[in-house]
C-alpha cells in the first residue's frame, strides 16, 4: 500500500463522516419539525446503514493503520473524526424516542 492510498482512505473516511453527519442530521431536523411517522422507519433504515458503512470504514482505517506505521496518526485522527457521528446519532435517537 502506497501512500496515495493512504490519502484516499483518509478523504474518503472523512467525507462518508460529514454526509453521513449531514443527513442523518436533515433527517433528525425533518421529523422534529413534521413529527411525520414514516420518517421514523426510514431513520430506522437509514440508522442501521449508517452504522454498517461507518463500521467497516473505520475498521480499514484502523487496519491500515496498523499496516502503515508511517501514516498511523492521520488515519486513527480520521477514525476518530468518524467516531463523532456516534453520540450524534445517539443524542438524536433519543429525542426521537421522547418525541414520538
Amino acid at each position: 500500500m502506497k501512500t496515495n492510498s493512504v490519502q484516499q482512505m483518509t478523504a474518503t473516511g472523512k467525507i462518508c463522516a460529514k454526509y453521513l453527519f449531514v443527513t442523518g442530521s436533515g433527517l433528525f431536523l425533518f421529523f422534529f419539525l413534521t413529527r411525520f411517522d414514516p420518517l421514523l422507519i426510514i431513520g430506522t433504515y437509514y440508522l442501521v446503514l449508517a452504522l454498517l458503512i461507518n463500521s467497516v470504514i473505520f475498521l480499514l482505517l484502523v487496519f491500515m493503520a496498523l499496516l502503515q506505521p508511517s501514516a498511523y496518526c492521520e488515519l486513527l485522527i480520521t477514525a476518530i473524526i468518524m467516531l463523532l457521528n456516534l453520540p450524534a446519532a445517539y443524542l438524536y435517537f433519543y429525542l426521537v424516542m421522547q418525541i414520538a
